[in-house]
């Protein structure tokens, strides 16, 4: 591996894929302009049963990962694949329930401009950005990128604002830097 090599480690659902909609979807609650509601917070107006019921059909689809909505931007998706180029990208996401969850999760990255996707399904993204030496992270959830700051030492992680993680920056310290977009992530990977 050549010294300017990156590894970066990256997020899906929240970040890239707009797994909220496609779980409001399944509980017929989505909101009426199909964006963010204004309190964003994924069990708000949820019914524990609803929640169940789409948990359920989420663990019997074959497709339910493979068609969610793309979050981000196009040309966000198109500056990941040609930082993969010369850069090591791994995608890594708490995806667990489904039928072939990875399988899914890899056609959606084909099918939305992700050439080669190097996918692993973990929740224990600290664990993860110390295993493969990732020098950058960015996460949706507060826990996942303080996790990973804490974990791994020389990893520069960085938190994606999104309105259910909208709180005091002193909460998530001073290793946890904030982004308001994939591409302002992208342009600090670039950068340094």
């Amino acid at each position: 591996m050549g010294s300017d090599r990156k590894v970066i480690q990256i997020d899906i659902d929240g970040v890239l894929a707009y797994f909220s909609y496609g779980f409001y979807e399944l509980c017929n609650v989505l909101p009426p302009k199909c964006g963010y509601p204004s309190k964003w917070d994924i069990w708000d107006g949820i019914s524990k049963k609803q929640s169940q019921d789409a948990w359920s059909k989420i663990n019997q689809s074959c497709s339910f990962w493979r068609f969610l909505p793309l979050l981000c931007m196009p040309g966000e998706m198109r500056r990941i694949e040609q930082l993969s180029a010369d850069n090591d990208v791994y995608f890594v996401t708490s995806r667990r329930p489904g039928i072939n969850t990875k399988k899914q999760t890899i056609d959606w990255f084909l099918e939305n401009g992700i050439s080669w996707p190097t996918v692993i399904l973990s929740s224990h993204k600290g664990e993860i950005a110390t295993a493969i030496g990732a020098n950058y992270s960015l996460d949706d959830k507060a826990g996942n990128a303080v996790m990973i700051s804490y974990m791994s030492k020389k990893c520069k992680s960085f938190l994606i604002t999104r309105p259910y993680n909208i709180f005091d920056n002193e909460v998530l310290g001073t290793k946890v830097n904030r982004v308001n977009s994939v591409s302002e992530f992208l342009d600090e990977v670039e950068k340094n």
